[in-house]
């Protein structure tokens, strides 16, 4: 069986097998070993590892390597509904009140030791419905993208915020571009500014580029479509 165990669908079976039997020592046992394995060489695999690993835990009530595991997880190693999981789970193992200060020491390690991901923090901020500090992490790595999703959240609170966002965005993107396609796609930001009560921030935009780029025909052609709607 020992070289078999080395074909990671034939470990993931025997893994699957022992959690379902009960036997959890020997699924994390098994895990563990293929973490070994892997680790130089399929990190992807050891990703699978790690959660035949929480499952065990959960099976067997091991609060302390649960928590130490589903952080590390949402800290390095996943994304998306995946990230969710991780930090519910997290959430379900810290007491109530303790809770606060352990997000703040999440938040710590994201900035010094994570290389302040982006969208760690966002989804932090997001899930605590930490709004202003949302909105400074957009202001800090401000993209149309970000300020878009941000939007869903931040629309009654901060809108003239948001549209000021977007404005030095679309500046900023002016300054590379001389397409009418790319136009469009910038412009439908001017009224996204003007969907959040910035219309006349919108405007003076709008001759601000004109002065700026006047030899650019389709581009004040585009600004002149989106300020007429």
């Amino acid at each position: 069986m020992g070289l078999k165990l080395h074909n990671s669908t034939f470990r993931e079976k025997i893994i699957e097998y022992a959690i379902a039997g009960g036997d959890y020592d020997k699924a994390i046992a098994l895990a563990k070993e293929g973490i070994i394995l892997d680790k130089t060489h399929a990190p992807g695999l050891v990703y699978n590892w790690n959660i035949y690993l929480l499952t065990a835990y959960e099976k067997t009530g091991n609060k302390q390597e649960l928590t130490r595991l589903a952080r590390t997880l949402f800290l390095k190693d996943s994304w998306g509904e995946a990230r969710k999981d991780h930090y519910q789970l997290l959430k379900k193992q810290i007491p109530a009140q303790e809770w606060s200060s352990y997000v703040e020491g999440l938040i710590k390690e994201v900035k010094t030791k994570c290389g302040a991901d982006y969208y760690l923090l966002a989804y932090i901020y997001i899930d605590e419905q930490r709004w202003k500090d949302l909105l400074q992490i957009v202001y800090d790595w401000p993209s149309f993208d970000r300020i878009r999703e941000a939007e869903k959240y931040l629309f009654n609170i901060y809108p003239l915020q948001l549209a000021g966002m977007y404005r030095e965005c679309i500046l900023a993107d002016m300054e590379h571009v001389s397409d009418r396609n790319h136009y469009r796609q910038v412009f439908e930001y001017i009224r996204r500014m003007i969907k959040l009560g910035a219309e006349e921030e919108a405007v003076e935009l709008a001759e601000q580029l004109k002065k700026l780029y006047p030899r650019r025909r389709a581009m004040i052609e585009e600004l002149a479509e989106v300020l007429k709607q």
